[in-house]
């Protein structure tokens, strides 16, 4: 059984942002190319990480939160302090998830779902 490469189903005019992308040109590209992520790549085309609709989703939830009391609000677990800066974001790579995971074109499908 042969198994079928990445570079066989992979997208090839990837939408990306760049690390000083604003959080709010990254929303309107998720909505009007239909993703659900893309990848935030440095000056020379390399992947730093990737912004996804939930860490949208953990931005907006997490500034939701800012009318509540400051002791309903304590960030003092790792997620916590991780929800915060999320809060704050206002760039790509501010928002993105680090490491970004990824594959070569010459890799099979079913070991970049490994």
């Amino acid at each position: 059984m042969k198994h079928r490469l990445i570079g066989q189903v992979m997208t090839r005019d990837v939408i990306k942002a760049g690390y000083g992308t604003a959080f709010k040109r990254i929303a309107e590209s998720l909505g009007r190319y239909g993703i659900s992520g893309l990848p935030v790549v440095d000056d020379d085309g390399q992947v730093l990480g990737v912004v996804s609709e939930t860490d949208l989703m953990l931005h907006q939830s997490a500034r939701s939160d800012a009318h509540r009391p400051w002791y309903a609000r304590a960030h003092v677990t790792r997620s916590g302090r991780a929800a915060r800066e999320k809060a704050r974001a206002r760039t790509a790579g501010q928002l993105m998830s680090t490491p970004a995971v990824t594959v070569g074109p010459h890799e099979t499908v079913v070991a970049a779902a490994r």
